[in-house]
């Protein structure tokens, strides 16, 4: 397809009991599993990429993001994508930079949520219980009113960000989701009338990425596929190869591609193009560095965006649904 054109925190039988206990299925998991199929197909490129991930650890030992500083954001998907290539993350360089990170409490959300899963990434069974209760206890700051989460303080009630976020922290510290019917009512709160979700409650039109995040959030909770949404989804296929952000928007970008394609993936729906086509849309992301752009034009690939190429060909490369016929 391209050449010539985190570790469990318990055991399996645990992890599988609180999953079951949860009412949740593996998303965290899942989705790494997805990611790792990239090894299959990636050949040679797969070495440019991690050359191109470890081109972007800094000497505090964290990664940067789209400026020179480190960040626990990026660093996150950078060690994500070096799993997922089979490679070790740095975890000395990476634990010195988390030490320097503070509390958990001092942080926001979306960088708690970071902090948390890089250190049940690097540490697993050995991260200590307390570590995890603080880790969770500040992940539960950010409980809505609603029941969801929400991925800021600015959020006037929960958003599938934040729920799902929430959720994949729970998972990777092995620690049960509070009240998992809350998430199921937040989202269920924030379907539009196009069919789709929305991030947040004030927006009146559904998007790719809120999308195909509720839909993996309702699987997970086990709840009926939303036949409606999932049609709504596939149709942000765009002839310009990839998936739109929402309607009407001008060309298609990675995190768009990479979120619907696990959407539909995971939910065993039928891909809306061929291995071919599919194949040639995400390969467009790809920088010559062996990093992925956000969209064609961009100039500046980052390690987030390298995961989600990462994760795009991984769905692509398991969904029997596509085979190239050439």
């Amino acid at each position: 397809m391209w050449e010539g054109h985190p570790a469990p925190a318990k055991t399996i039988g645990a992890v599988m009991s609180l999953l079951h206990r949860q009412r949740m299925h593996s998303i965290s998991a899942d989705i790494a599993r997805t990611a790792r199929r990239a090894q299959d197909v990636l050949g040679a490129t797969a070495e440019r990429t991690v050359a191109f991930i470890l081109s972007r650890l800094n000497k505090d030992g964290g990664f940067r993001g789209r400026g020179g500083a480190s960040d626990l954001y990026y660093s996150f998907f950078a060690a994500a994508a070096l799993d997922a290539l089979g490679v070790q993350p740095p975890r000395t360089d990476l634990a010195a930079f988390l030490v320097r990170q503070g509390s958990p409490a001092s942080l926001d959300f979306i960088h708690a949520a970071c902090l948390a899963r890089l250190r049940a990434l690097l540490e697993g069974p050995a991260l200590p219980s307390a570590d995890r209760a603080a880790l969770a206890a500040r992940i539960e700051d950010f409980r809505a009113a609603g029941g969801g989460y929400k991925h800021s303080n600015a959020c006037t009630g929960g958003s599938v960000y934040g729920c799902l976020m929430a959720s994949l922290v729970h998972e990777d510290l092995g620690v049960a989701v509070p009240d998992p019917d809350g998430i199921l009512a937040c989202i269920n709160q924030l379907r539009t009338a196009d069919g789709a979700y929305a991030n947040e409650q004030s927006l009146p039109l559904g998007t790719t990425t809120a999308t195909a995040g509720a839909l993996v959030l309702l699987d997970a909770l086990d709840r009926p596929p939303d036949e409606p949404a999932l049609r709504w989804l596939a149709s942000q296929w765009s002839d310009a190869g990839g998936f739109i952000a929402t309607p009407g928007a001008p060309v298609p970008d990675l995190l768009s591609t990479g979120t619907a394609l696990y959407a539909l993936t995971r939910l065993h729906r039928p891909l809306p193009v061929s291995a071919h086509k599919c194949g040639d849309a995400i390969r467009a992301f790809l920088d010559p560095s062996g990093g992925f752009r956000g969209v064609v034009f961009d100039t500046m690939p980052d390690c987030e965006y390298t995961f989600y190429g990462l994760l795009a060909v991984g769905c692509a490369a398991g969904n029997s649904s596509i085979v190239d016929s050439r």
